[in-house]
């Protein structure tokens, strides 16, 4: 991973990595079998566990150990990719002796179906539910550390459904200024913006590349399908914009396309995403597996840049395009 920038202190700035951290799991023996409910109050948040009322949905009676994954932001299309399914397909495949329970949420559902994804031990739920064994596991997830060999994994899982022998052809250029689809606010600077969709074109026509302007919607002005949008990016050759969900796409990357990514970020002196010093990118999010399968880019948001707009020096996105 490489800090493009004209700032000297800038460029020495080493971007944070991950402490080295244990998810920790949290034990109850229940030698009663007393019933115990498990509620996740919201996908985003961890579960809870209670003594329950009387009037339960469901109930899992079982005589193994049960193991409750407790994750947040299950509903969520990038903490899926990051965080929820590679722990559940680590989790899937590492404890054989155990009653696994997670939430399903209607974009983890789609996750699986689209990518054909298995599951052994895993049971998911959707409501409240009951639980009644000898010994009842909390996988508390920790947010702050990501594993590069479990994104890996679920990077290899989901591209047995993509055509991976495509032609990597494509210049894709993720914008926040138009979709819809930027909750966090984070526009970028028009006039800025369109500078670097000029130099883009220009160095597309140079490169035989097709440039593609990706906001999240297809042709139709649709939500582009989590497919259609694995097998845009299965071509990408360069991919780059302001730090966003689209970026959680560059999983599909395969790493024969030796494909470029330069995401625009909060730097030593700008804040945007209320993290500095580098402190939150994709590269960094995905466990830093991307940067063993790409050239990895980032560029400081320009000072001034804040969420309500951002920016970035020019002479530094030519270096990139440069490189």
């Amino acid at each position: 991973m490489k800090i493009l920038t004209r700032d000297r202190l800038e460029l020495v700035t080493v971007p944070p990595g991950w402490a080295n951290l244990n998810q920790q799991i949290i034990s109850i023996d229940n030698p009663n079998e007393l019933n115990f409910k498990i509620s996740f109050p919201s996908p985003h948040y961890n579960c809870r566990i209670d003594k329950p009322p009387y009037y339960q949905n469901t109930q899992v009676h079982t005589t193994s150990d049960t193991l409750i994954v407790s994750i947040p932001f299950a509903d969520n299309f990038c903490h899926n990719v990051i965080d929820f399914l590679p722990e559940l397909i680590w989790l899937d495949q590492k404890i054989n002796d155990s009653v696994i329970i997670a939430p399903i949420t209607k974009t983890t559902r789609n996750y699986i179906d689209t990518f054909d994804i298995e599951f052994k031990h895993l049971n998911f739920i959707e409501n409240d539910i009951d639980i009644n064994s000898k010994k009842i596991q909390i996988y508390d997830y920790n947010i702050n550390y990501r594993s590069s060999k479990k994104i890996l994994l679920l990077k290899t899982i989901l591209a047995k459904n993509i055509d991976q022998s495509k032609k990597a052809n494509r210049f894709i250029y993720c914008t926040r200024n138009s979709g819809g689809g930027a909750s966090h606010q984070r526009p970028m600077n028009r006039e800025n913006e369109m500078n670097i969709i000029d130099l883009s074109r220009e160095y597309c026509g140079k490169n035989n590349l097709i440039f593609t302007i990706f906001n999240g919607l297809d042709s139709s002005k649709n939500i582009m399908s989590i497919l259609d949008q694995a097998k845009l990016f299965s071509e990408a050759k360069v991919v780059c914009g302001p730090h966003g969900g689209a970026f959680a796409n560059i999983i599909h990357i395969p790493e024969k396309n030796k494909c470029k990514v330069c995401e625009f970020t909060s730097g030593k002196y700008t804040a945007v995403q209320k993290v500095d010093n580098f402190g939150k990118n994709y590269n960094r999010l995905l466990g830093f597996a991307p940067q063993t399968y790409l050239d990895y880019y980032l560029i400081p948001f320009a000072p001034g840049s804040d969420d309500k707009e951002t920016s970035i020096d020019i002479h530094n996105y030519k270096t990139f395009l440069l490189e």
